[in-house]
């Protein structure tokens, strides 16, 4: 009587242990199939414009090297907006790469794109350009060769010239010698580029140091 009892309760917590087990993985089961279901809708979509496609490969790079002489870099069959496009990457004569779309049915050009590398090359090589125009403008002004602001730095704070060059601090030219010092530490030195007067020497972390001393000292104060 007493074993009856005791497995009657064994065999009802493994029934109800099964059913939850049983929930749980229906639920993984029913989660994972909406997004296997999505991607093999997404990539069937594709297949079936892809299959749109009349032109070979070769024949859409023929068309994009008319559009824009150069050289092929690659090519590919691409799905936009639910037309076949043959997107051809070449670089052209003057060194710059374009991006061509070509219509995979009846081979026209759609578009002739250039490559977003050029724009940043171009942002970049701008930029050079317009810092070289405002240091010839302010070499212009300045008396001080380069070699004798660091060396006028280098007696301000005895050490090994970083890097120096000229700048426009509030309307007057500058020059800005960095120097590591003999402790190790770098330091700005600011130099009258008419003059040669040392106008500053800021060291790295200093001010931080000195607003902190400040604040200390005023609390002290209180």
């Amino acid at each position: 009587m007493n074993k009856k009892k005791l497995l009657i309760p064994a065999l009802a917590m493994t029934i109800v242990g099964g059913s939850f087990a049983g929930v749980s993985l229906t639920k993984s089961y029913a989660a994972s199939p909406a997004k296997t279901v999505q991607s093999e809708e997404n990539s069937q979509s594709d297949a079936a414009v892809l299959k749109q496609a009349k032109l070979s490969k070769a024949e859409s790079e023929s068309i994009a090297l008319k559009a824009v002489p150069g050289t092929v870099k690659g090519s590919e069959l691409e799905n936009e907006n639910g037309n076949a496009v043959y997107g051809v990457q070449i670089v052209d004569k003057s060194g710059k790469k374009q991006d061509v779309k070509v219509d995979a049915k009846t081979g026209k050009v759609l578009k002739t794109e250039a490559d977003n590398e050029n724009e940043k090359n171009g942002e970049e090589k701008g930029k050079e350009a317009e810092k070289s125009e405002n240091q010839a403008d302010l070499a212009k002004q300045a008396t001080l060769s380069k070699a004798d602001s660091e060396a006028i730095a280098l007696k301000a704070v005895p050490g090994t010239v970083k890097s120096s060059g000229l700048e426009d601090e509030n309307g007057k030219v500058v020059y800005g010698v960095q120097v590591t010092g003999k402790d190790g530490k770098t330091s700005d030195v600011k130099i009258d580029a008419k003059t040669g007067k040392v106008l500053k020497t800021e060291a790295d972390g200093n001010e931080k140091e000195q607003n902190g001393k400040e604040a200390d000292g005023e609390q002290a104060n209180q």
